[in-house]
C-alpha cells in the first residue's frame, strides 16, 4: 500500500483534511483525498466540494484550449496576411519599375536629363 502522507497526518491529528489536484496536461481525472472525519462530519458538503473543483479545473482546461485555439487561429491570419501583404508590395514594386521606365522614355522623348 502507498504511503499517502496526507491520510497519516489527518489520521495522526484527527484533522479534516481535503486535498485535490489536477495536472493541466491530464487526461485523467482528478485526484482528492477527504479525511475520514471530514467525510464523516460533512459528507454532503464534502462531495459538493469535489464537484465545485471539477467544475473549476473543467473550466481552467477549457479556457486554456480556447486560449490556445484562439491564438492558433490569429497566427494563421497573421501568416495569410503577411503573404497576402508581401505580394501586395512585389505587384507595386513592379508597378513602380515599369513607371520608371515610362518616364524614362519620355524623357528621352522629350530630350529630359535625369538629374
Amino acid at each position: 500500500m502507498y504511503n499517502i502522507q496526507s491520510e497519516r497526518l489527518s489520521m495522526e491529528t484527527n484533522s479534516w483534511m481535503f486535498v485535490a489536484a489536477q495536472h493541466p496536461n491530464a487526461n485523467g481525472q482528478l485526484i482528492h483525498y477527504t479525511s475520514p472525519r471530514l467525510r464523516r462530519d460533512a459528507r454532503e458538503d464534502t462531495v459538493a466540494f469535489v464537484q465545485q473543483f471539477s467544475v473549476i479545473i473543467n473550466g481552467l482546461v477549457h479556457a486554456r484550449r480556447k486560449d490556445a485555439l484562439e491564438m492558433g487561429k490569429a497566427l494563421e491570419t497573421s501568416r495569410r496576411e503577411v503573404v497576402e501583404k508581401a505580394a501586395l508590395v512585389q505587384s507595386q514594386g513592379e508597378e513602380i519599375r515599369s513607371k520608371d521606365d515610362l518616364i524614362s522614355k519620355y524623357k528621352a522623348i522629350l530630350g529630359l536629363t535625369a538629374e
